[in-house]
């Protein structure tokens, strides 16, 4: 494969290989599949429906050189595997006994290839090519995993198919298990659209090779159930509000198949793109002509950094990766004009590049809160899912549950929830009344006019208790003679006396 994207001529030369060989004719005649990049549609690998874009000044060359290894590494293999089955058969006598077993080599090798039979609908392959990514892709996964399709090959092919089948599954399940054994987080839940893939950190990679959708999507409509990825919230199928469907889950797979221009149309007429947000034309244009390696090199730095982008060597093989970064917050409104927080996806490259150009802010909350609000979002989900699972048990024990502050338990068989936060400590105050204070009337104007004589006599003990302030103004009087007697004693007992 790197040997055709860096040199047209080994390309080329290949094509002439495969021309040469004693058993180009058979393989003509039994159909394999021989692509070119040529502007022949019908003879292009369907990842690439046009020219196009090798009309593109600087990138058109590395557009080029994407397609001619891709073509010439699958011709390389189709025209190999073609050729050992062949000479396998004639080892054996099989192909002695039946000369027809090449078209059951061919169609097997194309479906292993992602080259799937179309039937009836092989002549409207471009058509369809247009609507859809891959589409004969779409039909060998489905077709590979349909038992039928093994009973009507030949005994011999049936039994390479099969082969294959299993030693595909053994490899795929080695890596699973080398990936848990070394740290990594594998969902063996068929429910989950992380089922069977590898999770390190929040970067998802799947090395099924596009069977993994079809065996979620048929887990799903046969148990009626599925769990989100993100939350691992459980869901029964058409149960609650705005419930999710079986028709639904349909739907949504097909649109995860749509091509590049369908699925700008579909956006366009629902208003919104597939991951619910606000349809943004500009950036969905120029996402269009970004290579999707890059919006995967892009998430890798934006969540690891510099680090990060050695793991995206993995797609470069075929192993296809997505990474969940986490949401932006942003200020919006409830329908009744309440203000809340909102949760948007991480723009794509396109929708970065049209914001750095137009000067858009991504969200009206600073960057330094989001971090808070992301981490309070997700504990909230855990508490939720957390909820559901002790609402359950206790539905299906009768056994009350305690979730952080919460009780579940049942009552006349129905689930209801009790808040047991200990409450606080704090005595309340009765509420008083308002105190009215009347203003003193002021005091009459006292006179003391001079007396002639003032007598005190003979005291055993003066006693003085603790006075109010008291206040007195005098006039001015003449001085008052006093004629004091001798004391004996005068006995004073110790008060505090401001």
């Amino acid at each position: 494969m790197f040997k055709y994207v860096g040199s047209e001529k080994a390309y080329k030369g290949l094509q002439e290989n495969i021309r040469s060989r004693p058993t180009y004719n058979a393989m003509r005649e039994a159909k394999l599949a021989i692509t070119d990049i040529g502007p022949d549609i019908l003879g292009r690998e369907e990842a690439f429906l046009s020219n196009l874009s090798e009309k593109i000044p600087i990138f058109g060359k590395l557009s080029k050189a994407s397609n001619r290894a891709y073509s010439g590494f699958l011709n390389k293999l189709r025209a190999d595997t073609f050729d050992d089955l062949l000479a396998k058969s004639k080892e054996l006598g099989v192909y002695d006994q039946n000369p027809g077993i090449i078209n059951d080599i061919a169609k097997f090798v194309n479906t292993a290839t992602g080259r799937g039979d179309l039937g009836a609908l092989n002549k409207a392959a471009p058509i369809l090519n247009a609507a859809f990514f891959s589409p004969r892709l779409m039909a060998s996964r489905v077709q590979t995993l349909n038992p039928m399709y093994y009973v009507n090959l030949d005994p011999f092919v049936r039994k390479e198919a099969l082969k294959s089948l299993f030693g595909f599954g053994t490899v795929v399940g080695t890596i699973l298990g080398l990936s848990k054994l070394g740290g990594a987080e594998v969902s063996t839940d068929p429910r989950s659209a992380d089922f069977g893939k590898i999770k390190i950190g929040d970067t998802r990679y799947d090395p099924w090779g596009g069977f993994q959708q079809y065996l979620v999507l048929a887990s799903r409509l046969v148990t009626g159930e599925m769990v989100s990825s993100t939350t691992g919230k459980e869901f029964k199928l058409g149960e609650g509000y705005k419930p999710t469907t079986r028709f639904d889950i349909v739907q949504r797979f097909f649109e995860s198949k749509e091509s590049p221009i369908a699925s700008f149309v579909t956006s366009l007429f629902k208003g919104q793109t597939n991951m619910g947000e606000p349809v943004n034309v500009p950036a969905e244009i120029v996402d269009r002509f970004i290579p999707m390696m890059a919006q995967d090199v892009t998430d890798l730095y934006k969540e690891y950094g510099a680090k990060g982008i050695p793991m995206a060597i993995p797609g470069i093989f075929g192993v296809g990766s997505q990474t969940y970064t986490d949401q932006i917050p942003m200020k919006g409104k409830t329908p009744t004009g309440k203000e809340n927080i909102q949760w948007r996806t991480q723009p794509g490259l396109g929708e970065q590049l049209v914001n750095k150009i137009t000067g858009t802010q991504l969200s009206n909350i600073p960057q330094d809160q989001w971090a808070p609000l992301v981490e309070e979002r997700k504990q909230k989900a855990l508490k939720a899912i957390d909820m559901t699972k002790a609402k359950a048990t206790v539905l299906e024990t009768g056994e009350s549950q305690v979730v952080d502050n919460t009780l579940i338990y049942m009552k006349d068989g129905v689930v209801k929830t009790k808040d047991i936060t200990p409450k606080s400590t704090t005595t309340k105050v009765p509420a008083t009344k308002k105190l009215t204070v009347k203003k003193a009337k002021k005091p009459k104007k006292i006179k003391i006019s001079t007396p002639k004589k003032i007598k005190i006599k003979k005291l055993a003990a003066i006693k003085i208790k603790k006075p109010s302030k008291l206040k007195l103004s005098f006039k001015k009087t003449k001085p008052i003679a006093l004629k004091m007697p001798k004391f004996k004693k005068i006995k004073l007992k110790p008060s505090k006396v401001a």
